[in-house]
């Protein structure tokens, strides 16, 4: 039963239309989710001259240590 399943999953996602519309959502859900974490780490960071900690640039103050951030 469970080697039916297994067959039936590729057939599904690779020759019926909605598998097609499936693996669409899945490829679109993908991408937008790297480019969502790709957008994160790119972010500028201001850095705490007290402690080090790469703070967000919206913080006044550090995250870490409550040291106030400069400009």
């Amino acid at each position: 039963m469970i080697f039916g399943y297994l067959g039936a999953i590729p057939f599904y996602a690779f020759l019926t239309k909605s598998g097609s519309k499936w693996r669409n959502n899945v490829k679109s859900y993908l991408n937008s989710s790297s480019q969502t974490q790709i957008k994160k780490t790119t972010r500028k960071k201001q850095i705490c001259s007290s402690c080090g900690w790469q703070n967000s640039q919206e913080n006044n103050f550090c995250h870490d240590c409550g040291t106030e951030l400069g400009d």
